[in-house]
């Protein structure tokens, strides 16, 4: 099993609010990995670059999201996704 290297504070994240998405690269074998954020509804999809050296970014969630996935485009972390508070 694939080590999950995404995480998100706070969790779960909150409508309207500020979101800090970070990857643990430690034994990863990488440097750098571009994270796709797509919430749900009608989100779209937004690319995030991050680095051993600058491994978090912090966004803003979307006032009428229900869900957030995250995917890793350039590393081996699983997928992850789940549900997104009213404010």
């Amino acid at each position: 099993m694939t080590q999950q290297r995404i995480s998100y504070t706070p969790n779960p994240p909150v409508q309207g609010r500020s979101l800090t998405i970070c990857y643990d690269f430690a034994g990863s074998g990488i440097t750098a990995t571009t994270l796709r954020v797509t919430f749900s509804p009608g989100g779209g999809s937004s690319d995030h670059d991050v680095s051993d050296s600058d491994p978090c970014v912090t966004i803003t969630v979307p006032g009428n999201a229900e869900s957030i996935t995250i995917e890793d485009l350039d590393g081996d972390s699983p997928t992850k996704s789940g549900g997104v508070s009213p404010s």
